[in-house]
């Protein structure tokens, strides 16, 4: 098992990632990256992903300094915090996924104080790939309730203080000799 210290302690691995993983056979079954999408990934797209890190040696020294600093400690910590964490979260999850099951999603959802679950069928990990549509539209639903609760407020607040005004300069002082009171 090759973990992100190894392909830190050894460079070669981290120039052999793109080959394997940039290989059209890898986009088919039994392969994992056929697993991330419901119709499989196409070749030419992994490819585009893998060849800046086969190709480029900054990339791959970008690379090799990012897996470096991946510490257990630090994503740990970053999980103890999210209970904290009190703004709005749409969680947009695949609802039969092969890498991420739907009890992952609706734990995340528990621990989030202010967390929206919504799940998508007929998709897998690539949820954006899969259901750009149905994403979308879960997306304008979730945005448009925010919306609507942070917007009316301020909108009936305006509405009320247009009307105090108008009764104000009908009532209070031009046309005092209409006034029924």
């Amino acid at each position: 098992d090759v973990c992100s210290s190894d392909l830190v302690r050894w460079p070669a691995l981290l120039r052999l990632f793109p080959l394997v993983f940039g290989s059209p056979a890898m986009t088919r079954p039994p392969f994992p990256l056929w697993l991330l999408a419901r119709n499989g990934l196409p070749a030419d797209l992994v490819r585009s992903w893998a060849e800046p890190l086969r190709s480029d040696p900054r990339i791959r020294a970008d690379m090799q300094a990012l897996l470096g600093c991946v510490r257990p400690e630090v994503t740990l910590a970053a999980a103890r915090a999210l209970p904290r964490f009190d703004r709005p979260v749409l969680i947009a999850w695949a609802r039969k996924d092969w890498f991420f099951p739907a009890k992952d999603a609706e734990r995340l959802a528990a621990i989030l104080p202010d967390a929206t679950l919504n799940f998508l069928d007929d998709c897998h990990t690539f949820v954006p790939r899969d259901q750009p549509d149905a994403l979308g539209e879960r997306m304008d639903a979730w945005l448009g309730v925010r919306l609507a609760r942070a917007v009316l407020p301020c909108a009936v607040a305006s509405i009320v203080a247009c009307l105090l005004v108008a009764y104000e300069m009908w009532f209070g002082g031009r046309h005092r000799q209409w006034d029924l009171v």
